[in-house]
C-alpha cells in the first residue's frame, strides 16, 4: 500500500492517505510515549511518504499531542489533515 494512493473520506470530499498515523502517543506527558524529537521524526517520514491524514485529540497526552502537530506540520506547504475528535 502506497500512502499517496489517497481514498475519498466519506462524504466529505477530502482525499486522505488509506492509512491515518496515529498520534495518541505523542509526547511524554503520560510518562511514556514518543519525545517530541521522535514524534516529529515520525511526522517527517510519514509525511515523506505521501501521508497526509493524521488522527489526534486534544485529551492526547494532555493536548500535547496537538501542539506537537500543530508546530511541526504548520509550516508544510500542502499540510496534512489532522482528524481530531
Amino acid at each position: 500500500m502506497e500512502l499517496n494512493d489517497y481514498v475519498t473520506l466519506g462524504r466529505s470530499g477530502l482525499r486522505v492517505s488509506p492509512l491515518c498515523l496515529g498520534a495518541m502517543t505523542f509526547g511524554p506527558d503520560w510518562g511514556w510515549g514518543s519525545s517530541v524529537e521522535d514524534s516529529k521524526a515520525i511526522l517527517d517520514r510519514y509525511i515523506e511518504r505521501g501521508g497526509n491524514f493524521i488522527d489526534t485529540a486534544n485529551v492526547y497526552t494532555k493536548g500535547h499531542s496537538e501542539k506537537i502537530i500543530g508546530d511541526h506540520v504548520g509550516r508544510e506547504p500542502a499540510r496534512p489533515w489532522p482528524g481530531s475528535r
